[in-house]
């Protein structure tokens, strides 16, 4: 172990990054509609830190036992995101202000819920803003609506492996394709469940995926990736909903914009938490749509 200790205190930086670019690769490459799970972000942020180097990978936050304030590095991953992805579909449907992020504070303090302490300008207020928390009592769901704009506006870790030099050994529309078809199944599942809301959020999570590979691909690339997602909207239980997301990334590129209550011309935002009844359940001959969250 001490011969091991020793080999990694001198690994060359240049050295680590390969190996977070091989090993984002293959997660990419093999999960392409999933988060980075916890154990793998701090696996990849050790292997920064020992070469020298500042990780920007960020983990994801319980909503159960989220205390009200983000550590600085989300907000150097947002920063970092917002540039990426500048003008970007993504960054359309999602309504990214690069401006607005450069001139964000820094979380000195948690801001606790109960406390009702006043927003400051920071990550943490930016977040609660996007997410409407305005008005609303703690609870693990309005923390989760909070959290999940921090993963969007992060695009949680999506952005920090590109700008590493993260290259998966297919094209970027083939993995937005991939990652579509497994928000397709999520919510083609989450119609046969009792308790769908937690199936929703996973397919949230692909779809937000699939929209960063897509945006990595050009909006040039948006035409032929939804006439390959709408070929099997015909034979699908889920066609409604899918109809809905394809059709509010339709009206995004075309230059519409989601309403407040993520609305466009023809389709819909796809978030995955949410405090109340979430549209796609009410959308859906469901067993039990309008499930307590989760």
């Amino acid at each position: 172990m001490e011969a091991a200790d020793d080999h990694g205190q001198h690994r060359r930086p240049d050295d680590t990054v390969e190996v977070v670019r091989q090993v984002g690769a293959l997660a990419l490459d093999a999960f392409p509609g999933s988060l980075l799970p916890n154990v793998l972000v701090r696996e990849l942020n050790q292997l920064l830190t020992t070469g020298g180097l500042h990780p920007e990978l960020t983990e994801e936050i319980a909503a159960d036992i989220f205390m009200g304030a983000f550590s600085d590095k989300f907000v150097r991953a947002a920063r970092a995101a917002a540039q990426l992805l500048d003008g970007s579909l993504y960054a359309r449907y999602h309504d990214l202000d690069r401006r607005q992020l450069d001139r964000l504070e820094s979380d000195r303090r948690p801001w606790l819920w109960p406390r009702r302490r006043p927003l400051l300008n920071t990550f943490t207020a930016l977040c609660a803003r996007r997410a409407h928390s305005a008005g609303r009592s703690w609870s693990a769901a309005n923390n989760g609506t909070i959290l999940e704009q921090a993963q969007i506006l992060t695009t949680h870790n999506l952005a920090a492996l590109v700008l590493l030099g993260v290259q998966p050994g297919g094209p970027w529309p083939e993995l937005a394709v991939a990652a579509y078809r497994r928000t397709e199944q999520l919510i083609v599942l989450s119609r046969q469940q009792r308790r769908p809301l937690p199936t929703i959020k996973d397919a949230a999570y692909a779809w937000r995926n699939s929209l960063f590979f897509l945006s990595l691909a050009g909006d040039d690339a948006v035409p032929e990736f939804l006439e390959q997602a709408r070929a099997t909207l015909a034979g699908s239980p889920a066609a409604d909903t899918l109809r809905a997301l394809l059709d509010g990334v339709e009206d995004i590129h075309r230059g519409d914009r989601f309403d407040v209550d993520g609305v466009s011309a023809r389709g819909r935002r796809l978030l995955g938490w949410t405090t109340g009844p979430h549209w796609v359940s009410q959308s859906a001959a469901a067993p039990a749509a309008a499930q307590p969250d989760c």
